[in-house]
């Protein structure tokens, strides 16, 4: 499983209850406009808006935190990564970065044999564009 999935699955968890939060905050403050004052809800809505930007902060120190540690990576940190070649690239075949193999395509559309050393220089969607480690 990828290492920056744990950030994705706190914010498919924890988004729905800061919506819910702020749905059932929003019917409190339509039903209850005579009982809170402007302060109340001004700290209300801080609230809602301070919980929502610590879920994203958090997100994104979680995967910054597990940038670097293998498993899946997102799309900047591929480019550079090295690995070997699994099958023969000629120009497409598959290669090894990490514990994952990956469908690539030869850069430069050179032949990569079978074992070679490789450097990712490009990706597009699932496909990494490798060429010969120097």
């Amino acid at each position: 499983m990828p290492r920056n999935i744990p950030s994705r699955k706190i914010r498919l968890i924890l988004l729905p209850l800061f919506i819910i939060a702020a749905l059932l905050g929003g019917h409190a403050l339509i039903k209850a406009d005579e009982r809170l004052g402007p302060s109340e809800m001004f700290i209300l809505i801080a609230g809602l808006i301070a919980a929502c930007s610590t879920l994203e902060i958090l997100s994104v120190w979680w995967e910054n935190r597990h940038a670097d540690e293998g498993g899946t990576e997102t799309f900047f940190t591929m480019v550079g990564r090295r690995g070997i070649v699994e099958k023969e690239c000629s120009p497409e075949g598959t290669v090894k970065i990490g514990q994952e193999i990956w469908t690539a395509i030869s850069y430069n559309r050179d032949t990569l044999e079978t074992g070679e050393q490789i450097v990712v220089k490009d990706r597009q969607g699932l496909r990494l564009y490798v060429e010969r480690s120097s």
